[in-house]
Parts: C-alpha cells; sequence; structure tokens
C-alpha cells in the first residue's frame, strides 16, 4: 500500500479528543497510465483503540489495526495476512484524514522545528527543518493554511526540489478544527510522477460503531500468514 505523503515516516500515533469515528472514502491511485480505485468505510476507534477497514471495491476485503498489529482479511477467498514491518502500525489515508486535528500538523512532536514563515493574502505558509537524523533525505516541509483551514502540504529534498504536494479542499468542522473531504497529492521522482485522489463523505464523529464492526474477528479457522513490507 503506498503511504500517503510519508504520514508513516513523519508523524506518531494519533492521539486526539475523537472518541470513534466512521467515514466512506474512494481512493484513485494513478501510476505509470495505471489507475487503481478503492472504496470502502473507515470505522476507528479511540478507547481501546482499534481501526477497522471494510474495502468494498475492488473485491471485499476487511483490515483491522489494533495494539500496533496490522490484519488483512479476505472473505471470498478465506485467506488472511498480518503485516509486519515499519509500517504495520498505521493506515495512511486515516491519519491524512485526522491529521489537521493536531497543532502544526503534528509536525513539532516528530522533531520538526519551525524555520520562518510567510504571508500572501489570506494564506499563512509556514516551514519546517526535520529531525537530525532526516536531513540526509528530508527537506523542509511546508503547511499553508486559510484562515484555520489546512490548504497545502509540501514536502521538499535537502536540495529544495519538491518531493510530493498534497492539496486539501471541502473541509467540515469537527472540535474547533477543519477536516479535509477531499485530498489530492502528486508525488515525484526521477522515474515517475504518481497521483492519489482521496475523498471521503459521510463522516460521524463520536457516535456509537456498528456491532458488526466491534466484534469482528478474522474466523479461528483461517490461518493467518505473516507478510513483511
Amino acid at each position: 500500500m503506498n503511504g500517503l505523503f510519508l504520514c508513516l515516516v513523519l508523524y506518531p500515533a494519533l492521539t486526539f479528543s475523537l472518541t470513534t469515528l466512521q467515514v466512506s472514502f474512494r481512493r484513485t491511485y494513478v501510476r505509470e497510465g495505471r489507475v487503481e480505485r478503492v472504496c470502502g468505510v473507515i470505522y476507528h476507534c479511540a478507547e481501546p483503540e482499534r481501526t477497522v477497514v471494510k474495502v468494498e471495491e475492488p473485491l471485499e476485503q476487511w483490515m483491522v489495526l489494533e495494539e500496533g498489529k496490522l490484519e488483512i482479511f479476505y472473505p471470498e477467498d478465506r485467506r488472511a495476512f498480518r503485516i509486519t514491518g515499519r509500517t504495520s502500525g498505521s493506515l495512511p489515508f486515516l491519519e491524512a484524514f485526522l491529521m489537521p486535528l493536531k497543532d502544526d500538523y503534528g509536525l513539532e512532536g516528530s522533531g520538526y522545528s519551525l524555520s520562518g514563515h510567510d504571508v500572501e493574502g489570506d494564506t499563512l505558509i509556514t516551514y519546517w527543518d526535520p529531525p537530525e537524523k532526516l536531513r540526509k533525505t528530508l527537506g523542509k516541509f511546508i503547511l499553508a493554511y486559510k484562515g484555520d483551514k489546512l490548504i497545502k502540504t509540501e514536502l521538499r529534498d535537502p536540495g529544495g526540489r519538491t518531493l510530493a504536494r498534497s492539496i486539501y479542499c471541502d473541509h467540515v468542522p469537527y472540535s474547533g478544527a477543519f477536516l479535509p473531504t477531499r485530498i489530492s497529492t502528486v508525488r515525484f521522482s526521477p522515474s515517475d510522477t504518481t497521483y492519489e485522489d482521496l475523498i471521503y463523505t459521510e463522516p460521524k464523529f463520536d457516535l456509537p460503531l456498528p456491532e458488526e464492526v466491534l466484534d469482528f474477528r478474522i474466523p479461528e479457522d483461517v490461518d493467518v500468514e505473516e507478510v513483511r513490507w
């Protein structure tokens, strides 16, 4: 799975006042002329922390993130996988939706330091330097806010070239912040440019989750295969 704007590298676990979230999503990913589309519903519970993603298209799939472990179940084939490795404890498309709830997009808590800012009309642009351990591969991280709404993020390499850029729009209010219901990301590399469009619909905050989700477990008679990512 392709991480959204390096969420896996930059941000710690989600810690918000949010108790539960249910939101539908549609993800379109374009690379080398190939188009991938996935849609489904995200269910997130903060206490105890558990995230379930029910993928509806292109095929039925359940993803369960709990206690830092990610498991994936394909009901039709009755196959299941446990993902291990550095990326196993995050779901970037969930974090991308919720990160605007964190002050300064969670950058300061991840070791970034504010190095400057600009004001262009009604837009505030802030520039952040990465922690020392990341400076050989990453340059500045840029945030752009219009009022209280995050409208753009940009990641650069140490030489100042743009590695990735995300545009945030169609915000909805929650808990004094504004969450984007559409995030469009372009990632640049010497060999290819990729495009990702995430659309979120029907968000429900702090409401009881369906019993189907709360009770979901991979059937005991299905062997779980470990895969390292």
